[in-house]
């Protein structure tokens, strides 16, 4: 269809784009998408779907300020959304301005539940990614009892994840909260264990350790 010169469908931009960014065009995967943006009869879910794919490119390409721009851009089309505003809080994470990106988490969780529009939908970023990543905004701002109350709804959700055993023996060394709660206290055996596990499964999300 695209070598025979005919236009493309809005939803065929759209995966095109996609497509694009995948292999790791972004150059043209920003061209396709912006397109798609223009068009007035790309479904909603598509749109803000194209917007957080915008944003993945312009973060692959040094550009942070267009990804951010990018991202606020969809609230012109629907309600913030909580993966939106997770990838907003990421890039304030990455940059190190904590109280912006626990803002733009915190925002997440007050999201409304969309999973039942049958398309830009994930389920982490409602709860499991806000929890992980204001854990660790929190604490780095001085808020070590906020920190931890995040830390545990998140441990909640996912015991066995990596993040959550990394910061588990975070507080439990450093911070000496744990000890006031018989529950979450850990042993030096279980230290050594969850210390075991870390290593055979690397690629936490964050890690609060220096």
């Amino acid at each position: 269809m695209i070598e025979e010169g005919e236009p493309l469908e809005p939803r065929d931009l759209f995966y095109y784009g996609r497509e694009l960014f995948y292999h790791k065009q972004y150059e043209y995967a920003i061209c396709v998408l912006k397109k798609f943006l223009k068009e007035p009869d790309g479904w909603i879910e598509n749109r803000l779907d194209s917007c957080l794919v915008l944003s993945y490119c312009y973060q692959a390409s040094g550009n942070d300020q267009h990804a951010l721009e990018i991202l606020f851009h969809s609230f012109m089309s629907d309600i913030p959304r909580a993966e939106i505003c997770c990838e907003i809080g990421k890039i304030f994470f990455m940059k190190q301005n904590f109280s912006m990106a626990a803002h733009w988490y915190h925002q997440a969780l007050l999201a409304p539940d969309n999973s039942q529009n049958g398309g830009f939908y994930i389920p982490d970023c409602h709860n499991f990614i806000p929890f992980l990543q204001l854990c660790v905004c929190l604490d780095k701002s001085g808020m070590h009892k906020e920190a931890f109350e995040f830390h545990r709804k998140a441990r909640t959700l996912k015991p066995e994840h990596p993040s959550v055993i990394q910061n588990q023996i975070y507080f439990h060394e450093d911070s000496g909260i744990l000890q006031k709660n018989a529950a979450d206290r850990i042993n030096p055996l279980q230290s050594v264990a969850l210390r075991y596990i870390l290593y055979c499964f690397p690629g936490t999300i964050l890690q609060l350790h220096s």
